[in-house]
């Protein structure tokens, strides 16, 4: 397998926390027969055992998560705009103008605000509160929004995997495609020794899958994959930067 279009794959799929079905259906067709047994516990959470080059005294267990953050919706406006709450932990600042898929139909929407000279002058300087932006799907009524989307619908974001400069690549839910395709590419190697793969559901809101799982694998050694935030940033101090592209695992 080849990690770069197994991510790909992964990022281009919808899988917000506790809607994890496109991602997991992925996981289990190409994991399913590399697996010497896999199953799908009750909080959707893939389970895959794969028997490693050594038999091994310890039992191993890799983990990585299927979800991503997004959005559910909580209200639709007389005028047929979406409010929503947050599902995961997500800087609001990214969030502006960004484009959304809604429901299982996948509407399309927009994240939109006030243009600059609609706003006041204590707005220049603040991020809109969640409570205070809203999803823009092009009805112009709640009832019209009514017929195509429902309170408690589920949003994710929609974004295209691009790649620039040298090997990178800008996507959504990275965090932790990436952790769940490093896993599919060692179950395809296979293990040096026995090993459990846990591809894990709703740790945006609360780590609780993994959870689930480790009660059920009750490893000795656990190893979490998992892609984190650069610090190889400009204003970021030499001291803080903790982990930096192409300088090797964090």
């Amino acid at each position: 397998m080849n990690i770069k279009d197994i991510l790909r794959s992964l990022c281009t799929l919808d899988g917000v926390s506790g809607a994890e079905d496109e991602v997991r259906n992925y996981i289990v067709e190409k994991a399913g027969p590399l697996a010497d047994t896999i199953e799908t516990d009750p909080l959707g959470s893939v389970l895959v055992f794969k028997k490693g080059k050594k038999r091994s005294g310890k039992k191993i267990m890799f983990c990585a998560h299927m979800d991503e953050v997004g959005f559910i919706i909580r209200d639709i406006t007389g005028e047929g705009f979406l409010k929503f709450i947050n599902l995961g932990n997500i800087d609001r600042r990214v969030i502006l103008g960004k484009r959304v898929r809604v429901g299982d139909k996948k509407i399309p929407g927009i994240i939109p605000i006030k243009a600059k000279h609609l706003v006041s002058k204590e707005e220049e300087n603040q991020v809109p509160k969640f409570e205070d932006l809203y999803i823009d799907i092009g009805t112009r009524s709640r009832e019209e929004a009514e017929k195509i989307v429902s309170i408690g619908d589920i949003a994710g974001f929609q974004s295209d995997f691009v790649e620039f400069g040298d090997g990178c690549v800008k996507a959504k839910a990275i965090d932790d495609r990436i952790g769940c395709a490093v896993m599919l590419a060692m179950l395809e190697e296979g293990p040096e020794r026995d090993a459990w793969f846990v591809f894990s559901t709703q740790e945006e809101i609360g780590l609780r899958g993994s959870i689930g799982a480790a009660y059920t694998v009750a490893p000795d050694i656990a190893i979490v994959l998992e892609g984190t935030t650069a610090a190889d940033l400009p204003g970021v101090e030499e001291g803080r930067r903790s982990c930096a592209l192409r300088m090797g695992a964090v």
